[in-house]
């Protein structure tokens, strides 16, 4: 894969992952069906956007990823529950490294350091803190 890629030009950390619609639809369908039982149980309801590495490499098509976020938000909007969006809450050189599938090393952007884990437990620790505990 190294030698192909290398011939026609291909980096992997070009890349940008395609989500299959349906997949997506059946996603969003769970997700709100999920929010409403939860609600209809009388719990707290917190839906974030997760961290992402600020300034590297990101492999979701933008139009897709803004149209996720607004989907995401929706329900919590319907069904009075929380939501906050946390994808620059992680900054700094934290992000973890992995192989990609033509063993380049690329930067994972799923997974962080134990530093990144503190960072996204700082902002998680606002948002419920800030919206979701009932204040006298």
């Amino acid at each position: 894969l190294l030698m192909r890629n290398w011939l026609l030009g291909l980096e992997e950390e070009k890349w940008v992952w395609p989500i299959p619609e349906q997949r997506y639809l059946e996603n969003m369908t769970y997700l709100e069906a999920t929010i409403k039982d939860a609600k209809s149980r009388g719990k707290e309801v917190l839906v974030y956007i997760p961290p992402r590495p600020v300034n590297g490499r990101f492999p979701f098509n933008p139009q897709m990823y803004q149209r996720f976020k607004a989907e995401v938000q929706a329900p919590m909007d319907n069904y009075e529950g929380h939501f906050a969006n946390l994808e620059d809450c992680v900054e700094g050189p934290v992000w973890g490294q992995t192989r990609g599938g033509d063993g380049e090393l690329v930067q994972d952007f799923t997974h962080f350091s134990a530093e990144g884990h503190k960072q996204l437990a700082a902002c998680l620790s606002e948002v419920v803190l800030g919206s979701m505990v009932r204040k006298p």
